[in-house]
């Protein structure tokens, strides 16, 4: 007859203030992310690069007006396919708008700043990564944001102006290819708890064609 074995795992014993001590590390913990993203931001004067100059000056990060000529949002799936898929996407929403810019050049910036986002930052909840098309009524711009779920972004200004061996931009370098602006910051919650971060590029209607 097999004799039935048992064992005792041990547990950990909580005292009284094992709940407010718990608080105060998750506390901490928050303070430290905090600081190491304030650390980050610091290093990229105004956390803005103007592309559309060779000495790229800092500047603020675009405020959305209320009045829009048109905005469209959603989100795309973060897998390989999400620049040919972001691009389909920016593309068709563009023409129905009748954005009187570039939409090849609008459509790849888009395309190039979900794809950025899938490879080196963090999808957000359900493996997404957020889209936004806006332009203020005041001008024929085109606003793109995207979000993601990493708080920081290293090395900046570096992939906002890398170009490869052969001459043509890499990745986020097709903003500065379209004379675009380009600008990040972090995204917080209803609490002010930083959930990841934003990356802005506004392009000029008056954009060229793509070589």
């Amino acid at each position: 007859m097999s004799q039935r074995l048992s064992f005792k795992i041990p547990v950990e014993k909580r005292g009284p203030f094992w709940g407010r001590s718990l608080g105060l590390r998750l506390q901490r913990s928050n303070q430290l992310l905090a600081e190491r993203v304030r650390a980050s931001t610091a290093a990229v004067p105004g956390v803005l690069v103007n592309l559309t100059k060779s000495d790229a000056t800092a500047r603020e990060f675009v405020a959305i007006p209320d009045d829009l000529k048109f905005r469209w949002q959603g989100k795309m799936t973060a897998n390989q396919w999400i620049s040919g898929n972001t691009r389909l996407r920016a593309r068709s929403r563009l023409t129905a708008a009748s954005w009187p810019g570039n939409i090849d050049a609008g459509s790849r910036v888009c395309a190039m700043l979900t794809d950025n986002a899938a490879r080196h930052g963090k999808p957000l909840y359900g493996g997404l990564i957020g889209l936004r098309l806006m332009c203020p009524r005041e001008s024929d711009d085109l606003i793109i944001e995207v979000d993601d779920a990493a708080p920081d972004f290293p090395a900046f200004e570096e992939s906002a102006t890398k170009v490869l061996d052969d001459g043509q931009p890499s990745g986020l370098g097709w903003v500065r290819r379209c004379h675009g602006r380009i600008a990040w910051r972090v995204r917080r919650d209803d609490d002010g708890q930083i959930v990841g971060k934003t990356v802005q590029v506004v392009l000029p209607s008056a954009t060229t064609d793509l070589a």
